[in-house]
């Protein structure tokens, strides 16, 4: 007989998220365009610029090693300056953005990194963070599906713990 293997209450409560069933439905029905999981309609992902950046950026075979190797935090500062001349040209910006510091700009694998990076950074252990009345999605009890319900999130939020405080509601 195998040990069981506890998981922690952090694994434990993540388990079944509504987020995982709405990401789930969305992947698997070609029909529908969810935002709730931050997922786009697939028209609209920037292929043809994606693979423009790749090409130049890998155009030399020892920098191309040097930047899929693992770097800093905000990422490779020659993959910073194509973002941000692209975001320039998206932007209409004739003068490049050269007026902003590749030090301001840091890219991520996606949107929950990002807002854990500055949940990380702004907050400490104890601290109350407000936040607008979200739409929340709760799993009914019966087919586990998702329903919405506006306004209807109250729950409290763990800080990373540090100093022995505990949480932030929200």
């Amino acid at each position: 007989m195998h040990p069981v293997l506890r998981l922690s209450e952090h694994a434990q409560r993540s388990a079944d998220q509504a987020i995982g069933f709405l990401m789930q439905q969305a992947v698997e029905n070609a029909d529908c365009i969810s935002l709730a999981a931050g997922l786009v309609d697939e028209q609209s992902l920037p292929v043809e610029a994606a693979r423009e950046a790749v090409a130049e950026l890998l155009s030399d075979v020892a920098a191309g090693r040097k930047i899929l190797q693992y770097g800093i935090t905000p990422g490779p500062e020659p993959l910073r300056r194509v973002f941000r001349s692209y975001l320039a040209e998206l932007e209409q910006h004739p003068d490049g953005l050269k007026d902003l510091p590749l030090s301001q700009l840091m890219l991520t694998t996606g949107s929950q990194q990002l807002l854990s990076l500055v949940s990380q950074a702004l907050f400490n252990p104890g601290d109350i963070c407000l936040i607008a009345d979200l739409l929340c999605v709760h799993r009914r009890a019966s087919g586990g599906r998702g329903s919405h319900y506006p306004g209807s999130c109250r729950r409290e939020w763990n800080v990373p713990r540090g100093s022995g405080e505990n949480s932030a509601a929200t």
